[in-house]
């Protein structure tokens, strides 16, 4: 009897064996919600988020210009558009929701109608300067607001002429630097071409503007971290100059360009830039040296490079690109990888994102980084079936990590920058029809 029983439950035992194994495997627990939504991407779950603030309706950040943070972080200042004409708001108060116009072309926060050459924030992010062109009466204006203030600033300066550029750069708390070049067009003789001037605002007292007297044609320029030397990037008009105020002197650089300058070695003696795609060349970052008056490959089809706080420099890209695959495979897919190289000991170390991309993405990435917490954020594009093809990375250099801070689509636009103590990562992002402001605070 006692037999039957236990011949009878093997048997039941054995028959829901078979009954579980002939059927299909739980599926597996849903994927945990993003952290957040921005107008184009999701926030990695886990990630730590400040604030994630829709921007004004009709507002269409510029990619180009990324956010500022200005008054020790109190405030971000976001470049855009707004009917046609170019706006900065700020962003500040509780979760950064409350939104004013800190500079404009038009209207009754604007103190000189024209049309915004360019805006710089003072370096310590108190104070902006505006160049503001008016056509109508041939003089361009220049602007200064103290942030702190509900008043939208006043005119300094009044400089006569008709201007296509003027690039401004603060060299102290109470001094700027404004390079000009005259209206003028591709039909214009070269011999005939106005190369432009070199001004210097001090602030001090009664505002006062004078020649810095250096002889080279001026593009946007780029200035070191101490405000001596300043790159002119080039542009259809003007080749790439270096120009350094003590002296002063000007010389040609030795780069074909335009270019675009990434980052400065802390002593000056070089920096990274990006050459732009041309019709027969392939976009890459290079370091200059000063010294050399040469420049040497560091990255190929790669847009994403900066110095460190010892001077490594961090680049992304992929190692085994060269000249000959990019033309002639430019849709093979490649790791996508973060290299720290010092440059003086020629070593390398190198770490994998754990996806692939292509060469003509990888041209498309950007970098921002930060001295003080050591930390880059990549923004990039996979070439992957099994993820999302938008991504942004953040990489430490101190622990070697990487991790996925956020993901989406690729259309749209996304512009990034680290908060002044390097805790906290700001991304301006937006699609045809919504924009964000987004403040994360990544694990170090």
């Amino acid at each position: 009897m006692v037999r039957s029983a236990l011949l009878v439950l093997a048997l039941a035992a054995l028959a829901l064996l078979v009954a579980c194994s002939s059927q299909e495997p739980a599926p597996p627990p849903p994927a945990p919600p993003p952290a957040a939504r921005t107008a184009a991407l999701d926030i990695t779950p886990g990630i730590r988020v400040i604030a994630n603030v829709e921007l004004p309706p009709g507002f269409a950040p510029i990619p180009q210009r990324r956010p500022l943070w200005l008054l020790d972080g109190a405030e971000i200042g976001i470049a855009g558009l707004m009917d046609g004409h170019a706006v900065m708001i700020g962003m500040s108060g509780n979760g950064w929701r409350n939104t004013r116009i800190l500079s404009a072309e038009y209207g009754p926060t604007a103190p000189v109608v024209g049309e915004i050459l360019d805006i710089a924030p003072s370096l310590d992010g108190m104070a902006l300067a505006t160049a503001v062109a008016v056509p109508n009466e041939n003089r361009l204006e220049l602007v200064v607001r103290d942030i702190i203030s509900a008043n939208p600033g006043h005119s300094v300066a009044s400089i006569d002429g008709n201007y296509q550029l003027a690039s401004l750069a603060w060299l102290t708390s109470s001094s700027f630097a404004l390079a000009l070049r005259a209206m003028e067009d591709s039909t214009t003789p070269a011999h005939e071409r106005d190369p432009g001037s070199l001004q210097i605002v001090v602030l001090s007292g009664a505002a006062t503007v004078a020649p810095l007297k250096v002889s080279c044609p001026m593009s946007e320029l780029n200035w070191n971290p101490r405000r001596t030397i300043a790159v002119g990037q080039g542009d259809t008009f003007a080749p790439p100059v270096l120009i350094e105020r003590r002296g002063p002197a000007c010389r040609r650089l030795n780069i074909e360009g335009p270019l675009r300058v990434l980052a400065w070695a802390g002593d000056d003696s070089s920096f990274l830039y990006v050459e732009g795609a041309g019709k027969t060349r392939i976009p890459a970052v290079f370091r200059y040296d000063l010294k050399e008056n040469s420049s040497s490959l560091i990255a190929m089809s790669s847009g994403a490079a900066a110095i460190t706080s010892d001077d490594t420099v961090i680049a992304y890209g992929n190692r085994n690109l060269t000249l000959r695959k990019v033309e002639d495979r430019p849709d093979d897919l490649v790791g996508a990888e973060v290299a720290l190289m010092d440059l003086m000991r020629s070593t390398v170390y190198i770490k994998s994102l754990g996806f692939r991309t292509a060469a003509p993405l990888l041209a498309q990435s950007t970098m921002t980084y930060s001295l003080l917490s050591d930390r880059a954020a990549i923004q990039t594009f996979g070439a992957d079936v099994d993820g999302p093809p938008r991504r942004i990375a953040v990489f430490s250099v101190p622990t070697g990590r990487a991790f996925l801070l956020g993901y989406g689509g690729a259309g749209g636009t996304a512009s990034m920058s680290w908060s002044p103590k390097g805790s906290w990562l700001a991304i301006v992002d937006a699609t045809p029809n919504a924009a964000t402001l987004t403040i994360l605070e990544p694990e170090r």
